[in-house]
């Protein structure tokens, strides 16, 4: 019962997703790393826990092989965000909730709470096929990061929000699939575009 398509070269995330979504007939897509460690029941319970939302872009708990939230829920990116990020000082801080916030993360995202935010990491979602498609699905010029929240932004303009689902859970072994140079470089890469697409130009 799947169907595998594959393509000739890596376009990246977006690019891949856009592939498979043009022959899907189900109504709702479900979008994935391809470093999660997914249940057997993951999928009933995401679409039923989802169900309530539609149409909306849902995400499950996000965590780490150790436990550790990957806070999925996020706030609308800004430059702020990414200048905190990037302050080594604070890497010893990184577990105080006020820092979280500082970096984008919605720290209402807990395990066991629903919560509408302002856009959820691509790691996991569940996203309505008809919507997806209308919005003309992820942007290929990003060949990694920044495109699913540059896809949510158009969703949100059609009155699809996104909305964080903490009662299922799926782990995320995280970096698993690329090389660490070329994700620093593909996540500045496509900050900048956004930026540019966007109007808010990175300092």
């Amino acid at each position: 019962g799947v169907r595998v398509v594959r393509r000739e070269r890596n376009g990246g995330f977006g690019t891949a997703v856009n592939a498979g979504a043009a022959v899907a007939t189900h109504e709702l897509l479900l979008v994935l790393n391809s470093d999660l460690e997914i249940e057997r029941s993951f999928v009933s319970e995401l679409v039923v826990a989802a169900a309530p939302w539609q149409p909306a872009v849902v995400s499950p708990h996000v965590v780490r092989p150790t436990g550790e939230p990957e806070w999925p829920g996020r706030h609308a990116p800004h430059t702020r965000h990414y200048v905190v990020e990037w302050l080594t000082p604070l890497a010893g801080h990184r577990h105080r909730r006020a820092l979280h916030e500082a970096v984008g993360h919605d720290t209402r995202c807990v395990s066991g709470a629903t919560v509408p935010v302002d856009c959820v990491t691509g790691a996991a979602m569940l996203i309505p096929r008809d919507a997806f498609r209308a919005v003309g699905g992820f942007d290929e010029g990003f060949h990694m990061n920044c495109e699913e929240v540059d896809l949510q932004r158009r969703l949100r303009s059609i009155g699809v929000p996104a909305v964080f689902v903490g009662t299922v859970t799926v782990v995320h072994e995280g970096g698993g699939s690329s090389d660490p140079a070329r994700r620093r470089r593909w996540l500045v890469d496509a900050r900048y575009r956004y930026a540019r697409k966007w109007g808010e130009h990175p300092t």
